[in-house]
């Protein structure tokens, strides 16, 4: 035993810092889900039914405010048109992806339980392939 520790600083109620209230499912192949914005298609890196985080190319001008109007939702074979979503985030991750976090908005009751549905099986598959036999050494 060592005598090193971790202190923990409690996040002032005024902080700016965006905070999710739901865990983003990983997508597994970007083909399975994509973003698509006019003319623009980003695939989706991780997603839950409050809003999603994206790639982006760097020619891409999305930034934090914008509202990206009627877009479509391709997710594990089905399409969602007519979405409202905002951007709550533009940054490069630790891998040098830019990425983008998108807040959905004004979504339909009928298209929450589509999603939620949609995106329990995305997390039950995503549970099973990091699932391990913890007893076998």
């Amino acid at each position: 035993m060592t005598d090193e520790f971790i202190e923990i600083q409690a996040v002032p109620d005024d902080s700016q810092e965006p905070v999710r209230s739901q865990f983003r499912v990983p997508v597994e192949q970007a083909s399975r889900a994509v973003l698509i914005a006019g003319d623009i298609r980003c695939p989706i890196l991780e997603i839950n039914r409050d809003g999603a985080g994206i790639s982006i190319q760097d020619n891409i001008s999305f930034k934090k405010g914008d509202v990206l109007e009627n877009c479509c939702l391709e997710l594990e074979g089905e399409t969602f048109l007519g979405l409202k979503a905002r951007i709550v985030h533009r940054s490069i991750d630790p891998g040098g992806v830019l990425r983008c976090g998108i807040k959905w908005s004004d979504l339909s009751e009928r298209k929450q339980k589509q999603m939620e549905h949609l995106l329990g099986q995305m997390k039950n598959r995503a549970l099973k392939q990091t699932d391990r036999d913890v007893t076998q050494k």
